[in-house]
């Protein structure tokens, strides 16, 4: 991965030229691996990043990485004032920082101005497009995470860019999940070792992806990613859009016709990391984890009284974990409460293949649950639509 150089005052960016480089190096691992021929690529990529490109798409300057806080003064008074219930209605994002219209808006109040060479602002699956093909493109899943994007319209939003310091041409083309960008150029070819002249399609967010690569595409049907951060996704018709809690993020589906509701749970994988390696030592050792299943397996066996009586390391990690999943479980009821039934649940992440996590989410959710295999799922969403 490319490494973020992280500074003072919530300062996280990354080398574009590094991140390309990696993009380039896990083509060529790919097929290092030999036995079949590429036919297309497909790019599926992490939101709320931004980047400036130049007229020919070469990046100008840092990426701003998602994990960026520099632009919390900013989200804090649009929070306290009217402006963030009109972001939330124009975007269908609540204000945030590393987003792009609070990464923009920083760089235009307090950092001075973008450099003079920069003519386009996008995100990281921008950046990759313009590298393999030397189109400026994104998609609508994409777009929604720069909030700059009015997905009720289908169009980049005027007043939201206004209030980011920009012009909507400043902005990258939209085009359709699973489009054709362009093809593959010989640069790019040659140093991944693929055919040039191949077509390069868009994918769309890494979430969405994901979400089309495990089948979760029916209205009702959840997807609970269980990362660093976790992260519900709840599938909807268009046509419900406007009784979306506010808690919830809305975004286009990559399928027609479909929306994403999604809410983040919290930092429930780093946090259980943290609690794991000061409790058990080394989280980076498979064997810790599976002593911590069978830990809070033993604990909750012993029911309610025994857990509160125990004071075990175990009974610890399993109060984090309850409260993880009643928080899976509070979500779920907002949307009941608006009249979007959920009806299936699939984790994706380590939690998934826990023999604990899966049963705790269940009992809280009350619907069915099933896991998904490990895996890159964004990229398998991402081959899918190309």
């Amino acid at each position: 991965p490319a490494i973020a150089t992280v500074g003072g005052g919530g300062r996280s960016e990354q080398s574009p030229g590094e991140v390309l480089d990696r993009v380039v190096d896990a083509l060529a691992a790919v097929l290092g691996g030999g036995g079949f021929a590429p036919v297309a690529l497909g790019v599926a990529a992490q939101g709320g990043s931004v980047v400036g490109l130049d007229p020919n798409g070469v990046p100008v300057g840092p990426l701003t990485t998602w994990m960026d806080t520099r632009a919390a003064g900013i989200v804090a008074e649009w929070r306290a004032g009217p402006q963030g219930a009109r972001i939330r209605e124009l975007s269908g994002w609540n204000p945030a920082t590393g987003l792009g219209l609070s990464t923009l808006a920083r760089i235009h109040r307090d950092g001075g101005g973008p450099p003079a060479a920069v003519t386009t602002w996008g995100g990281a699956d921008t950046l990759v497009l313009a590298h393999l093909t030397g189109r400026v493109v994104t998609t609508p899943s994409s777009a929604a995470t720069l909030q700059l994007f009015d997905p009720a319209e289908g169009r980049w939003s005027p007043e939201l860019c206004a209030l980011a310091g920009i012009r909507t041409d400043a902005l990258p083309t939209l085009v359709d999940a699973g489009a054709v960008v362009g093809a593959l150029r010989d640069g790019p070819a040659a140093a991944a070792g693929l055919p040039a002249g191949i077509p390069v399609h868009a994918g769309g967010h890494d979430q969405t992806c994901a979400a089309y690569g495990l089948g979760v595409v029916e209205p009702g049907h959840v997807l609970l990613g269980c990362g660093t951060a976790w992260v519900v996704t709840v599938v909807a018709e268009e046509s419900v859009a406007d009784r979306i809690p506010a808690e919830l993020n809305v975004s286009r589906h990559v399928v027609a016709g479909r929306i994403t509701a999604s809410e983040l749970v919290g930092d429930v994988g780093a946090a259980f990391e943290r609690m794991v390696q000061e409790l058990y030592g080394p989280s980076d050792d498979p064997a810790t984890f599976t002593l911590v299943d069978h830990e809070v397996a033993q604990v909750r066996r012993r029911g309610p009284g025994a857990r509160r009586a125990a004071g075990s390391r175990a009974a610890e990690v399993l109060g984090l974990m309850a409260d993880a999943v009643s928080r899976v479980a509070a979500s779920l009821e907002r949307l009941r409460g608006a009249g979007i039934e959920p009806r299936r649940l699939t984790m994706i992440g380590a939690p998934a293949s826990s023999s604990v996590w899966p049963t705790l989410v269940a009992g809280a959710v009350g619907i069915e649950v099933d896991v998904a295999p490990a895996g890159s799922w964004p990229a398998v969403g991402a081959a899918r639509l190309a």
